[in-house]
């Protein structure tokens, strides 16, 4: 799987051995180990990553809707996604977007463009479930800050 990745031709869509690839290696190791297992402990809410988001000016919002697809304003960062009500997860939009992300991820949905990443994800039906386009100078940080939007108290 890693020879796959790291293969010349899959590049075309971007992504440098270097820099991307691992870093986006990182996230989907990282979710797999940890965040996957912690559905329902997240926030989007939380202060300090609400506050990221604005100083950073990224719309981050729980919503595919059609006005969120066709938006012309393509400078600014955004993340815009659906949500899967599950026991565990109902109200985590949090762990859904770390979801989508690693979904992106783990099906080479992530490309690279003018300083941005462009970040899909599909449902099972091939349907937009999560449309993303984010300053790579933002990237690690945004992960990072939704990441410690844990709580410590297990539901």
């Amino acid at each position: 799987m890693t020879q796959l990745l790291m293969n010349n031709d899959n590049l075309k869509i971007g992504l440098s051995k270097r820099d991307d690839i691992p870093r986006l290696y990182t996230i989907l190791v990282l979710y797999e180990k940890d965040i996957c297992k912690k559905a329902g402990q997240y926030n989007i809410n939380a202060p300090s990553f609400v506050a990221f988001c604005k100083r950073n000016d990224i719309k981050c919002k729980n919503s595919i809707a059609k006005k969120e697809l066709n938006k012309k304003d393509k400078t600014q960062n955004y993340f815009y996604f659906s949500t899967k009500q599950t026991k565990v997860s109902k109200t985590d939009h949090a762990h859904h977007l770390l979801r989508h992300i690693r979904n992106s991820i783990a099906h080479a949905l992530v490309t690279k463009k003018k300083g941005f990443y462009i970040i899909t994800d599909k449902n099972s039906s091939l349907s937009i479930s999560m449309t993303a386009k984010i300053r790579i100078d933002l990237f690690d940080g945004f992960i990072t800050e939704l990441i410690k939007t844990q709580s410590n108290i297990k539901k």
